[in-house]
C-alpha cells in the first residue's frame, strides 16, 4: 500500500473510493462492489477512516490477508469491528486466534464468517473465548475443524444470551447420540446451532428423538441427515406438517431409515411439508408435483399418490 497515506484520510468518498479500487482490490471494479458490502461504505466514510485503513495494513503486514482474500474476509462486520470503538478488542481477539487455535491466513479469511468478528469485538467477546477453549478441551474441535465449525451461527450462539442452551445441546449430542469431534463438525450445519440455542429448542430435541425412535435414524445417519435445512424444519413453525410429510413418506412410498438420509438432501426438507399439504388436497390418485416440489428432487420416479 506504498503510497497511500498521502491521500487516504480524505473524507471525500470517492476518493476514499478509488483508493480501495486501487489499492485494496487490484483495480478490480466488480472486486470493489463485493468489497464495499457489509459496512466498507459507512466505514471509509465515517469519522473512524483511519482506523478502518490502519486495519486494513495490519490485516496484509500480520495475518497475511489482502487482494481477493481480503475481500472475502471483509464481511460479517468486519469493517464496523476494525473502525469501531472495540477495535482493540478485535485486534486482540485476531492475535489471539492465530497464536493460540493456530487460525490465520486463508483459514482466518473462512473463520471469521458466521459473526466471528462481531463476537470477538462485542460485549460477550468473554463467553466467545471461553466457548473456544471449551470447543478444544471437552469436543475436540479446534484449528482447521473449529474453522468449519465456526458457521452458521454458531459464533452468535456461544456468545449469545442462550448460551447455556448451545452448551447443553452440544453435551446431550455427545452423550445421548455419540456425536462429537469431527461428526460435530458436519452435524453444525444448516442453522443446528441457532435451533438448539433458540425457543424452539425443545421442538428440535423432541425431533431428533423422533428421527431415532420412529425412523431409525441416529449417530453417523443423523449427522448425515442434519443437513438441507432440517434443524431448520423440525423446529420451524411448519413442524407439524414436515413429520406429517415424514409419516406420508415411510408409509406411502416406503421411504426410511437409510433410504430416507439419502432422500432427505437437495433441500427436501424444506420441500415435504409442501408436498404433504399438496397430496392431500389433491386427494388419492392424482399425483401432480408441484414444479418448485420436483425440482428440490421429490418429483419424477414414480413419486404418486
Amino acid at each position: 500500500m506504498h503510497g497511500v497515506r498521502s491521500r487516504l484520510w480524505k473524507p471525500d468518498f470517492v476518493e476514499a473510493l478509488e483508493d480501495v479500487k486501487t489499492y485494496l482490490c487490484g483495480g478490480d471494479v466488480g472486486a470493489m462492489c463485493t468489497f464495499m458490502c457489509n459496512g466498507v461504505a459507512a466505514a471509509i466514510a465515517g469519522p473512524n477512516a483511519a482506523l478502518f485503513w490502519d486495519g486494513m495494513e495490519r490485516l496484509k503486514r500480520n495475518f497475511g490477508i489482502s487482494g481477493k482474500s481480503l475481500v472475502t474476509f471483509m464481511c460479517d462486520g468486519v469493517a464496523a469491528a476494525i473502525a469501531g470503538p472495540n477495535a482493540e478488542l478485535f485486534w486482540d481477539g485476531m492475535e489471539r486466534l492465530k497464536r493460540e487455535l493456530g487460525i490465520s491466513g486463508k483459514s482466518l479469511v473462512t473463520f471469521t464468517s458466521g459473526g466471528v468478528a462481531v463476537a470477538i469485538a462485542g460485549s460477550n467477546a468473554a463467553l466467545f473465548w471461553t466457548g473456544a477453549e471449551r470447543l478444544k478441551r471437552d469436543f475436540g474441535i479446534s484449528g482447521n475443524s473449529l474453522v468449519t465449525f465456526m458457521c452458521n451461527s454458531v459464533a452468535a450462539a456461544i456468545a449469545g444470551p442462550n448460551t447455556a442452551l448451545f452448551w447443553d445441546g452440544m453435551e446431550r449430542l455427545k452423550r445421548d447420540f455419540g456425536i462429537s469431534d469431527k461428526s460435530l463438525v458436519t452435524f453444525m450445519c444448516d442453522g443446528v446451532a441457532a435451533a438448539n440455542a433458540g425457543p424452539n429448542a425443545a421442538l428440535f430435541w423432541a425431533g431428533v428423538e423422533q428421527l431415532e425412535r420412529n425412523f431409525g435414524i441416529s449417530g453417523k445417519s443423523l449427522v448425515t441427515f442434519m443437513c438441507d435445512g432440517v434443524a431448520a424444519a423440525i423446529a420451524g413453525p411448519n413442524a407439524a406438517l414436515f413429520w406429517d410429510g415424514m409419516k406420508q413418506l415411510k408409509r406411502d412410498f416406503g421411504i426410511s431409515n437409510k433410504s430416507m438420509v439419502t432422500f432427505m438432501s437437495g433441500g427436501a426438507a424444506a420441500a415435504i411439508a409442501g408436498l404433504c399439504a399438496v397430496l392431500d388436497a389433491q386427494g388419492p390418485g392424482e399425483g401432480v408435483i408441484p414444479a418448485g416440489v420436483r425440482s428440490a428432487g421429490l418429483g419424477g420416479g414414480g413419486l404418486h399418490h
